[in-house]
């Protein structure tokens, strides 16, 4: 079976390494140069349980208000975006209730569950090399009111089997001796086991490497401006190299970028580029660094320890598929990072080796949109959010087993295309 995938993200080397392994034929068809340049290149580095949840319409709106109300906002929002925003929460409105919050996120939960169970399994080297470890998630709290309402948060991700033990100050630092460094107060925090972290970009480079030792085609610099369908099926695919027409099926694993690909065979992925922010930090020459992934709930900022860096992540930005690297958000960044690991910033930021913004693929109702569609041979595994590092091994496998094996140890029902048709 000759197979085309589009996309060089996590999500599409997953799906390729997958097939790959099944015997399928495989091509890769990437817009940049290389495996893993853009979204899935410096995210958080987290792969979460706990921050599975789906979005709610009542709390999009409620961030969005507090954008244009007030400069400290972790999430930032551009006026001109408003139509797009209108448009995509109409689809938010009309199908976050089709299904209860708690039914899409166990419906989230069981991709993520599969997802770890097939990296626990990987080969120790290639844990090493992408720093991959269930080592937890620590999550503080700064205030009480904070406190109180994360451990009945807790208990509510308990009952859905996400463990979970809530920590003193005390404890609380015992468990990130880091943190007291910090300067402002801790109350409390609440460590989650269970989760787990990686570096996602050397995860892509180990997929890259893996499916090239299985035979797989990798097209880059190639951007695809067309699918042509006919007789309910797509039969040319036009791209920046000329024209591709040998091939038995095609997987969209183009993100973001989906909707634009999709729209002129009349089928709307309601999918909207949240745009996420990160930088990277040199620890080689640290005195003291963090050992433990940290999620501080007032600042709304991860920090994850990826060997001898430090992965700092937050804010979120409704700017369309614009990818600048906007510098006002750099020193909001900068300034929330003071509040949590002063100590860590060079007087000239020079350990700075990194900085990035991506865009995570939000569906209306926070679920991936994964599996066949009524053109017959073009499949989707696209809409991750900011889960794509979270669900890639298992997204991955379960596309690639119904295709070569006509069933997945995952049922793909509750992410289906048909939900939004």
């Amino acid at each position: 079976m000759k197979t085309i995938v589009i996309g060089a993200g996590l999500i599409g080397l997953s799906t390729a390494h997958f097939l790959a392994k099944s015997g399928s034929s495989v091509t890769v068809i990437e817009r940049h140069g290389g495996p893993g340049l853009e979204t899935s290149f410096a995210n958080a580095g987290l792969i979460t349980e706990s921050l599975a949840a789906p979005w709610s319409f009542a709390a999009i709106a409620g961030l969005l208000w507090k954008s244009m109300t007030s400069r400290h906002s972790t999430l930032r929002f551009h006026p001109r975006q408003l139509p797009a925003l209108i448009a995509w929460g109409r689809y938010v409105l009309q199908h976050q209730n089709k299904l209860s919050i708690n039914d899409r996120f166990s419906s989230g939960l069981r991709l993520v569950r599969y997802s770890k169970t097939i990296m626990d399994d990987l080969p120790s080297e290639i844990s090493r090399a992408s720093h991959y470890k269930r080592s937890g998630l620590l999550a503080v709290y700064r205030n009480e009111k904070e406190f109180k309402a994360a451990q009945a948060g807790a208990a509510s991700l308990n009952a859905l089997n996400i463990s979970s033990k809530v920590l003193d100050r005390d404890q609380t630092l015992a468990q990130e001796p880091m943190l007291s460094t910090t300067p402002g107060p801790i109350f409390g925090g609440i460590e989650f086991p269970d989760e787990a972290h990686g570096d996602s970009y050397k995860f892509c480079q180990w997929l890259y490497q893996s499916c090239l030792s299985q035979g797989v085609q990798f097209s880059f610099d190639t951007s695809i401006t067309q699918l042509t369908q006919r007789g309910g099926k797509i039969v040319t695919l036009d791209t920046s190299a000329g024209h591709k027409s040998d091939f038995d099926i095609c997987i969209l694993c183009a993100g973001s970028y989906s909707p634009t690909l999709m729209k002129p065979l009349r089928l709307a992925l309601p999918l909207y580029p949240v745009k996420g922010y990160s930088l990277t930090l040199d620890l080689k020459d640290a005195q003291q660094r963090p050992t433990h992934p940290v999620l501080d709930n007032s600042l709304h900022m991860a920090l994850t320890p990826l060997g001898d860096r430090l992965r700092v992540a937050g804010l979120a930005e409704f700017a369309g598929h614009n990818t600048t690297f906007n510098a006002a958000i750099q020193r909001s960044m900068l300034n929330m990072l003071a509040q949590v690991y002063p100590t860590l910033l060079t007087a000239d930021h020079r350990n700075i080796s990194n900085q990035w913004c991506g865009l995570r693929p939000m569906s209306a109702d926070s679920l991936p949109i994964m599996g066949p569609t009524p053109i017959k041979n073009l499949w989707l595994n696209t809409g991750h959010g900011a889960l794509g590092w979270s669900m890639a091994a298992g997204a991955g496998k379960s596309i690639a087993d119904y295709i070569t094996k006509g069933q997945a140890e995952l049922n793909l029902d509750d992410y289906s295309i048909t939900r939004f048709l």
